[in-house]
């Protein structure tokens, strides 16, 4: 019998197969190359081919990982052990937004693959932070029974690194999200952009400063929802490209002012000849 995770990857795999076909056919890919992976023809973009086939790969391999694990159930477990005990549960552990931060940061990166490398630095930045949270946070969730005394634990290893860490990693983030913004709109444009970012700042900062006392949570939802609208944003703007800047070559105006002058200077020196003659 096939278990609902097999399902659900399998469709996974299934969806990336036809992804990667369709990919195949649209950047170039003849006779049935596509459908029998490259075997009877061309696949196209073999780049693209391979990452989606891959994935599909992926997706299959993990759902039959957890069909022969008949999605950790525990009395499939305890007959696999021979025993007739059934192990105690796990203690359910918290939601965590480490995986849809990942897909973020890999999103991120690919991106910067083929637009600008300071896009790519900060998808690898994103992750390499994500990487470490999130081990540390699958660690601290199972080191006792207690959610409460992990949590505590979990906090007094990661404070004094998260809070720098952090907050380098944010302002790097943001000063290149807004730099690329302010790059890719008009020289009126970004003094507008800047004078509306500064304000929003400003006000938010006086909102949690006088207003009611809001919830750590909401806090940080509405930070990150800022922190992704702004990298957004600036991966948009990397997208469009920067404005035309003018550059002005003093030093060529000079040398063109330097030859009317020795052009002057000639027409005089043949004027003074011709007359004296």
């Amino acid at each position: 019998m096939l278990t609902t995770s097999f399902k659900t990857w399998g469709a996974y795999g299934i969806v990336a197969y036809f992804a990667a076909v369709v990919y195949g056919y649209s950047s170039g890919g003849n006779s049935v190359g596509p459908i029998s992976l490259g075997w009877l023809g061309g696949v196209g973009d073999h780049v693209g081919y391979g990452i989606l086939l891959g994935l599909s790969a992926c997706c299959l391999m993990i759902g039959l990982v957890f069909t022969a694990f008949r999605d950790s159930d525990a009395e499939m477990a305890a007959s696999y052990m021979q025993s007739a005990a059934i192990p105690a549960a796990q203690p359910p552990v918290g939601n965590s937004v480490w995986p849809v931060a990942t897909g973020l940061g890999l999103g991120t990166v690919i991106l910067g693959l083929a637009v600008h490398p300071a896009v790519f630095a900060v998808g690898a930045a994103i992750l390499g932070l994500i990487a470490l949270e999130w081990t540390m946070e699958a660690w601290a969730d199972r080191a006792t029974g207690d959610p409460d005394a992990n949590r505590e634990l979990r906090d007094r290893i990661m404070g004094p690194i998260e809070l720098p860490m952090m907050a380098a990693v944010g302002v790097t983030v943001l000063a290149l999200s807004i730099s690329r913004i302010l790059l890719a709109v008009s020289i009126a444009g970004s003094v507008i952009v800047a004078s509306l970012l500064a304000l929003i700042i400003f006000g938010g900062a006086t909102f949690l400063a006088i207003g009611p006392e809001l919830n750590r949570k909401m806090v940080n939802g509405m930070l990150a929802l800022g922190l992704v609208g702004v990298v957004g944003a600036g991966i948009v703007s990397a997208v469009i490209g920067e404005r035309e800047i003018e550059h002005h070559d003093e030093h060529g105006e000079d040398e063109e002012h330097g030859d009317d002058h020795s052009d002057e200077e000639s027409l005089i020196v043949i004027d003074y000849v011709e007359s004296g003659s």
